[in-house]
């Protein structure tokens, strides 16, 4: 929420500190400011008054006007250019060496061979509105003539963004902050004096009613009515700075006021146009199927749980949340129905969602307001319109009863030092809950049959978020200051207790990606059904209420968000880019009835350069090679294998460069180059290539993996030791089919192997497409390299032949492939 500090200004008996303390001093006791903004532009600026104005004489648009700028001073003359200039208005002067805006001192200077020493203003250059059609008209309610406008129209303000946290909900009004503040700086709270209202009997009432299934969540509805309002008379400026600068958007008097006294008490109004309603006023859920059209033109369908004020026709607002387009306020309006009610905030959350509608009512609501509030927001709103619109106020229409005050909570003093590790004096923390107003005593220790001191507290409508005695001592801590709360070490009684050491594949794979140049990402499970659909063949779970369209569905891949990084680094001329993303994706249920399948995935993004560029050495760009080598590193000590995938599979990535992986028969993942055609991939010069893996199929092959090696070592006792006698080489290379795949040869020549002791590894070292002279064309050559090694002896030729005559033998049962070289 956005608070003006010369606003909380008028709440408090003493000076309010400078931008920076305060913010320090809210955040210290929770209230979090994020953001500090300096409002003001201008200095120097004083209330001056047009005395005449005469045609310039070296100038048609321009005119030369006489202002008296007060002080005693004689008038001057300034040349303005402004349509709206004339005699008698007030207007904002800043005068030559005196005020200054934008940091710039004001200089005379010569317009049209005229001197003007200093400027009319207008309010875009004063920085207090967007308003551009001629200068800045004030009234009297500005001040004297000469005197200087940093307070009347905010100019030396800063507004401070503070964090409210959802379950301090009184604080969403410039009234709750100034009451921390006050704790803070050690003054007393005073209202502002308030404009009085003048009640005609004689202009009548609204029936209201609210049925007895919403008297729960509607306890209180008032409301008055005014006639003969000039809706189109201007807005004064502070409270139309005031609006602008929280935040607000100023639409017309009515409904500005409406959210100027939301700013002020935290209690949202509302405004009909009596002339559009038919009947009393009903407090009602609605019907199945029943629609109504909001303020913001949308459609909304309602539920039977949704809460409607409403008239004997119609709908009119979602109670707590928005008013409808068709009662609404115009500037036309002469006749309004001003409201305020209570609702508590079960009725009113989750409803901005439902809708997908947003408004300031709803935020409010749905945290809580103070339920003391509404007769007197509606007093005020009545006097304010009355004011500055005119008209006959008529007298208050209500029904229902505010709750009752709340329980007062008692709590021992020795409870303080027990539940906080902190010794608080009673005494001192009866003196800190009295700051907020809270209403604390000190109870004798009579009163209690352990003869210790109690705490009573009488909680005020304001805070209806202290429920407990904790809730009492949270606030004790908070008043005292968590800077003053000492750093201890736990106390207890350490058990050692041998754990069993199980392999975690999600650390393992941060460990592993964190120290091989990748950098970590964390996107948002939420992600676009556009978005998903271009990246994965799996159908995604729905929201029921997502936050937005581009957030509607559950992810089935990490890709999306990798590339979306990505993109952000590529827009930002990065040459060489790893990312890597841990978390959970959602897959289809195995079941209709079960839930989607959430497997923790890693997933991974390389583009771009190969290395960091180095003065010594080529650099050329990764491949789909660099990005399997990679996950062979991360899964090196499994019998890893890449298959061809199926393009229908995997429609994100490159037909003819993607391959699934899989350990054993098990797949885990996937690896490819970015499709093409895929929009994510437009931005990019050079493909990204991207690797998926399932940390949670990982675990379980690691974890089967380490029990059989367990009952291995248990069985004889050793492991196989690194052999003395020098290993040798030798190559098969294999005329096959083009459209035979190499990695099945490989996989295959691996499997002939597993059981040969002699056989260390297995390897793909050549691969060469048939061109009609060495190769026939349609067929390709595969080179296989093997590395032989005995473990008591050094192989005799003779073995070395009998072994090598075994793997082709096996290869060519397997395969429809010719022996084209042996060696």
């Amino acid at each position: 929420m956005k608070i003006s500090r010369l606003f909380c200004q008028q709440f408090l008996t003493a000076a309010i500190p400078a931008a920076e303390e305060l913010a320090a001093l809210l955040t210290a006791r929770g209230l979090e400011v994020e953001e500090i903004t300096a409002s003001a532009i201008a200095k120097g600026i004083v209330l001056g008054e047009i005395i005449s104005c005469a045609p310039h004489p070296n100038a048609d648009k321009l005119q030369l006007c006489m202002v008296n700028v007060g002080n005693d001073a004689a008038p001057v003359q300034f040349v303005c250019g402004a349509a709206n200039a004339r005699s008698g208005l007030r207007v904002a002067v800043a005068a030559a060496e005196v005020a200054s805006i934008n940091g710039k001192k004001m200089q005379a200077r010569k317009i049209r061979e005229v001197l003007s020493p200093g400027m009319i203003c207008s309010a875009v250059e004063l920085g207090i509105g967007e308003e551009q059609s001629g200068i800045l008209e004030l009234t009297s309610a500005c001040g004297a003539i000469g005197d200087s406008l940093d307070e009347s129209l905010l100019l030396n303000d800063d507004i401070l963004e503070v964090n409210i946290t959802p379950n301090r909900g009184d604080c969403l009004s410039h009234l709750g902050i100034a009451r921390e503040v006050a704790a803070a700086i050690g003054c007393e709270i005073k209202r502002p004096q308030l404009p009085a209202v003048a009640v005609d009997e004689n202009i009548g009432t609204v029936a209201v009613t609210i049925a007895e299934s919403a008297r729960a969540v509607c306890p209180y509805y008032g409301c008055c009515v005014i006639r003969a309002t000039d809706c189109a008379r201007p807005l004064p400026w502070r409270v139309k700075t005031l609006i602008e600068r929280c935040g607000g958007r100023c639409v017309s008097t009515v409904v500005d006021i409406t959210n100027y006294l939301t700013l002020v008490y935290g209690q949202p109004l509302h405004a009909f146009d009596l002339d559009k309603l038919q009947g009393g006023i009903q407090v009602r859920y609605a019907t199945a199927g029943e629609t109504f059209t909001v303020l913001d033109g949308s459609e909304v369908n309602c539920k039977t749980d949704t809460l409607l004020i409403a008239d004997a026709k119609q709908p009119l607002a979602l109670g707590g949340v928005m008013g409808g387009a068709d009662s609404g306020i115009t500037v036309e309006t002469t006749n309004i129905l001003l409201e305020a009610a209570h609702f508590i905030p079960t009725v009113v959350a989750g409803r901005t969602r439902d809708f997908k509608l947003s408004s300031e009512a709803a935020f409010r609501f749905e945290r809580g307001v103070d339920d003391q509030l509404p007769p007197l927001a509606l007093e005020q709103a009545s006097a304010w319109v009355q004011q500055l619109c005119g008209g006959q106020v008529g007298p208050l229409s209500e029904t229902g009863n505010a709750p009752a005050a709340a329980a007062p909570i008692t709590l021992p003093a020795t409870k303080i030092s027990r539940v906080l590790g902190l010794e608080i004096a009673a005494a001192t923390a009866v003196e800190l809950l009295n700051s907020i107003q809270l209403n604390a005593t000190l109870l004798p220790n009579t009163a209690s049959a352990d003869h210790a001191e109690h705490i009573q507290v009488a909680i005020p409508s304001w805070r209806f978020d202290l429920k407990i005695a904790e809730d009492i001592i949270e606030e004790i801590v908070r008043l005292h200051g968590y800077e003053q709360v000492p750093e201890t070490l736990p106390v207890g009684a350490n058990l050692l207790q041998r754990q069993a050491v199980q392999f975690n594949a999600a650390s393992a794979a941060r460990l592993f990606f964190s120290t091989h140049g990748f950098y970590e990402i964390i996107s948002y499970a939420f992600v676009a059904p556009a978005w998903q659909q271009a990246l994965s063949a799996l159908s995604p779970q729905a929201l029921a209420n997502p936050m937005s369209e581009e957030m509607s569905v559950m992810r089935t891949t990490l890709w999306g968000g990798l590339l979306d990084k990505a993109l952000f680094n590529v827009r930002r001329r990065q040459e060489r880019i790893c990312l890597f993303e841990i978390g959970r994706c959602f897959l289809p249920a195995l079941s209709t009835a079960a839930l989607p399948q959430q497997p923790r995935m890693v997933g991974g993004l390389i583009q771009g350069l190969q290395q960091p560029t180095q003065w010594d050495s080529t650099n050329r760009m990764v491949d789909f090679y660099d990005a399997k080598g990679v996950c062979e590193q991360f899964l090196a000590g499994y019998e890893v294998t890449f298959r061809a995938t199926v393009a229908e599979n995997q429609p994100g990535l490159h037909p003819g460069r993607a391959a699934d992986i899989y350990i054993g028969e098990k797949q885990i993942g996937s690896i490819g180059e970015l499709h093409p055609t895929n929009p994510f991939g437009q931005d990019f010069k050079t493909p990204p290539f991207l690797f998926e893996i399932n940390l949670d199929t990982l675990t379980a092959l690691a974890h089967l993996r380490d029990s059989r090696n367990n009952r291995e070592d248990n069985r004889d006792g050793k492991r196989m030791t690194i052999s003395r006698f020098p290993p040798l080489w030798r190559d098969l290379a294999f005329i096959a089919d083009s459209t035979l795949p190499a990695g099945d040869l490989l996989t295959t020549a691996k499997k002939i192997t597993a059981d040969m002791a002699e056989i260390i590894e297995v390897q793909l070292f050549d691969f060469y497409q048939g061109d009609g002279v060495r190769v026939e064309v349609g067929k390709k050559s595969c080179g296989l390299r093997f590395l032989l090694q005995g473990q008591n002896i050094t192989l005799a030729s003779e073995e070395i032949e009998k072994i090598m005559a075994a793997i082709v033998n096996g290869i060519q049962q397997h395969h429809s492939v010719e022996l084209r070289v042996a060696r």
